[in-house]
């Protein structure tokens, strides 16, 4: 399975790196400055007007990211490997996944604010949120991009508070800090929409090779002595193979390889014992608890941090022995996950769709509250301090902090661009012709950008886009593929799975042999389809919100195989769209629910148009 990385070919150095210094003439803190500025203050209120947030252009990033690297990512890199040790004096701030949901960020930031003592702590010169301070440190545990419409700017502000407060922040790795994943998942489009439209027709980003450049330098795990290790997803075979009774030094067992970590990054804890196949497909081994308290308690550690799952509370704490002396919590910050800023309060859906990816985002979030937790041992004992927001008060947040407003209609405004002559140039200063040639170049770039929006967003309430490989279609296809596409969404669903689960008998055993929307080869036995239907009965009966759960349940099938290689893939993602239709199926049988049925039918079709392609090579 090719969930690795490619290997870190770096030698170790003596000492370690205490602050930054540029060797360059580039001002990577300067630049820092900037970023931090515009993504706290700026982006939110320019709303989908992505080309007015100072510095969000493919050449500023480019420049930015080539110099944290070197300056930044790097050193830390030779001197570290792939583990950190947490040095904070007072308090750690644990972050989960943020999924490119900039708004929870900042409401995080700003929240904590009103949670711990700020007499005595300092804040970042440059920002109004982040404490820099040798006392408080904070610990991100990845997944910053994909699934969100802010990726890019999530990660930039974060890359710039590390570059102004290097030792204040640590950055941990997520799955979907792999290129395998973030170019499936959304990222990818993104980066070409809002930032570098050269590449789209000529192969892959330049500048998203860049970001992943810089996701794989940073750690997988990060260490408090005696209290606590933070990670993305969790235990893994390698990890316990290699890392046993290291005291938590884990920078002598990770070395300079990423096999362990690109292994940890894709598990999850279950309530058993022993090690469990992970439904996100592929060998990816879920550890389960005595796995863990033994190896919490082989390196002196009494709690697993770690994020990767969704949790309908924000956070979840799972006990690992009967004394309560040993936990693995799960922390993820993503409030209204695959939620957007801006959304209509009745139904929670976005008030406009994404224009890169819309189908991603046309079911609206899943109404899930996101998590904080503060890690206190300021007075001789440790205390976990757990914080929540839901969606609707971390937009308030961050509205609140920005100013920002969404009653912009970003497909319904068109501007036409200032045309500036080569005789009126010839007026101005030097600084107002840089100042004209930008203004130009930004209204000019916006207006792309909303006609782009505009024409995707029309075509999306019209039709689901199958986009299913570039296999040319025969006669009969073609006339078949012309009809479907004239249908309303809800019949295209029944075309794209061979059944309505809309309609009243959808238990009806004639639907058993699911026809897949695609040239499956590998489909589910009647045991396994039966095993997938209890398992899926039994989760949403458990599940105190069933909408939620049947949404977590369908993110998680085959989410890994989009990682493997394609003849690897093909069979994972066949038999993730059976359990899907199954999935959807049982709940409709307990639920019912005809508008959280089209958006969970939403919510399957975009998930598999990410897959799609991988299996679309083989079809």
């Amino acid at each position: 399975m090719a969930l690795k990385l490619l290997a870190v070919a770096c030698s170790a150095c003596i000492g370690c790196v205490h602050s930054v210094r540029s060797t360059s003439t580039y001002h990577l803190k300067t630049a820092a400055i900037k970023y931090v500025k515009s993504m706290e203050e700026t982006a939110l209120t320019k709303i989908d007007r992505y080309g007015e947030v100072p510095g969000m252009n493919s050449e500023d990033i480019t420049a930015f990211l080539t110099a944290f690297n070197e300056e930044v990512l790097e050193r830390e890199l030779r001197a570290e490997g792939f583990s950190r040790r947490v040095t904070a004096t007072q308090a750690t701030v644990v972050l989960g996944d943020l999924h490119g949901q900039l708004f929870n960020l900042l409401a995080f930031l700003r929240h904590l604010h009103d949670k711990v003592d700020m007499t005595h702590l300092s804040v970042l010169p440059a920002s109004k949120l982040f404490i820099c301070d040798s006392k408080l440190q904070y610990v991100f545990l990845g997944d910053y991009v994909d699934r969100g419409e802010r990726s890019v700017e999530t990660v930039m502000l974060l890359f710039a508070y590390k570059a102004l407060c290097p030792s204040g922040i640590i950055l941990l790795q997520g799955n979907h800090e792999a290129s395998s994943a973030n170019d499936r998942y959304g990222f990818s489009k993104e980066v070409e929409y809002k930032l570098d439209k050269r590449s789209l027709h000529s192969g892959k980003s330049m500048l998203w090779s860049h970001f992943n450049d810089a996701f794989w330098k940073l750690p997988f795990v990060a260490v408090a002595n005696g209290m606590f290790m933070a990670t993305h997803g969790g235990i893994s075979p390698k990890l316990v193979q290699a890392c046993w009774n290291k005291r938590g030094n884990f920078r002598s067992c990770l070395g300079f390889n990423t096999d362990i970590g690109s292994e940890m990054v894709w598990s999850d804890p279950h309530k058993g014992s022993g090690w469990a196949r992970s439904p996100r497909g592929g060998e990816i081994h879920n550890f389960g608890r005595d796995i863990a308290s033994k190896f919490l308690w082989s390196n002196g550690l009494k709690r697993l941090l770690r994020g990767h799952e969704q949790m309908a509370k924000g956070i979840s704490t799972l006990p690992l022995d009967t004394g309560g002396e040993y936990f693995v919590q799960t922390i993820f910050s993503a409030a209204d996950y695959v939620g957007t800023f801006c959304v209509d309060e009745t139904n929670n859906h976005p008030l406009r769709l994404p224009a890169w990816d819309p189908e991603m985002f046309n079911g609206g979030g899943h109404s899930n509250l996101g998590g904080m937790m503060v890690v206190n041992y300021s007075a001789g004992r440790v205390n976990y301090h757990e914080y929540v927001l839901s969606g609707h008060e971390a937009r308030k947040l961050a509205q609140e902090f920005t100013g920002a407003q969404c009653h912009h209609n970003a497909t319904s405004t068109r501007t036409t661009p200032t045309t500036t002559t080569a005789e009126e140039m010839e007026k101005f200063t030097d600084s107002e012709k840089t100042t004209a040639t930008e203004k130009i170049e930004t209204e000019e770039h916006t207006i792309s950008e909303k006609t782009t929006a505009t024409t995707t967003q029309e075509a999306s309430e019209l039709q689901i886009d199958e986009g299913f490989g570039e296999r040319t279609p025969t006669e009969d296809e073609d006339a078949t593929n012309t009809a479907v596409q004239g249908l309303p969404w809800k019949d295209r669903f029944q075309t794209f799975f061979g059944l309505s689960l809309l309609e009243e008998h959808a238990n009806d055993p004639e639907t058993e042999q699911i026809e897949l929307p695609i040239h499956c080869h590998d489909h589910l036995s009647q045991e396994e389809a039966q095993e997938h239907e209890d398992y899926v009965r039994s989760s949403l009966l458990a599940a105190e919100d069933m909408q939620f759960e049947a949404r977590k349940i369908i993110d998680l099938q085959g989410e890994a195989a989009v990682c493997e290689a394609p003849a690897e893939a093909s069979s994972d993602n066949c038999e993730a769209m059976a359990r899907d239709v199954i999935t959807l199926k049982v709940f409709t049988e307990l639920k019912g629910s005809k508008q959280v049925l089209e958006d969970l039918e939403r919510n399957i079709v975009a998930r598999e148009e990410e897959v799609a392609g991988v299996v679309g090579e083989l079809s």
